[in-house]
């Protein structure tokens, strides 16, 4: 889902926008939604590598658990490795 947002551009992010190549307001949206959309993704990345430290068997414990789920599956199935 896209929802619309207005911001105001001091003079320096808009000189940013021009050296990027945007001239005109609907270049500068999509680089300005390109470079949130990358500052949302790296938070997220920063956030599941934060988790990933904090709980170090969850790897390993969700592996087990994936390979334990196979074996209840019937030999030779759909989903057999």
């Amino acid at each position: 889902m896209s929802r619309r947002l207005e911001v105001e551009l001091d003079d320096t992010t808009a000189a940013y926008f021009e050296r990027q190549g945007c001239v005109r307001r609907a270049d500068m949206a999509a680089a300005a939604s390109a470079a949130l959309r990358e500052l949302a993704l790296r938070a997220e990345v920063d956030a599941l590598a934060a988790f990933l430290t904090a709980h170090p068997d969850y790897v390993a414990a969700s592996d087990d658990e994936y390979h334990a789920a196979l074996a209840e599956l019937p030999a030779g199935g759909l989903y057999s490795p």
